[in-house]
């Protein structure tokens, strides 16, 4: 069976909403607490970062960069901006 391109859209909207009944279930208690939300935040965007940048430091000690390595500028940049609208946007 092919797949066209409604059915992938409809795919995805169906992974969307199960994801948010499973986050819902697991942690209402984000919802009534945003302190814990910016916590989270804030916490696992330096956990990220400071992940990225030992990454960066092994690499340049051992193994030299590879374009794997600038993939993961963006991706910081994105994680940032979530967690900046996370504490701002509550």
């Amino acid at each position: 069976m092919l797949l066209g391109p409604g059915s992938v859209s409809n795919f995805l909207l169906d992974i969307i909403g199960i994801q948010t009944k499973i986050f819902a279930a697991i942690s209402p208690a984000m919802a009534e607490t945003p302190a814990l939300m910016y916590t989270l935040a804030i916490v696992l965007t330096v956990l990220a970062f400071s992940v990225i940048v030992l990454r960066f430091y092994a690499r340049y000690k051992k193994a030299g960069f590879s374009w794997d390595d600038y993939m993961v500028l963006p991706a910081m940049v994105f994680t940032i901006g979530t967690a900046i609208g996370m504490v701002i946007g509550e």
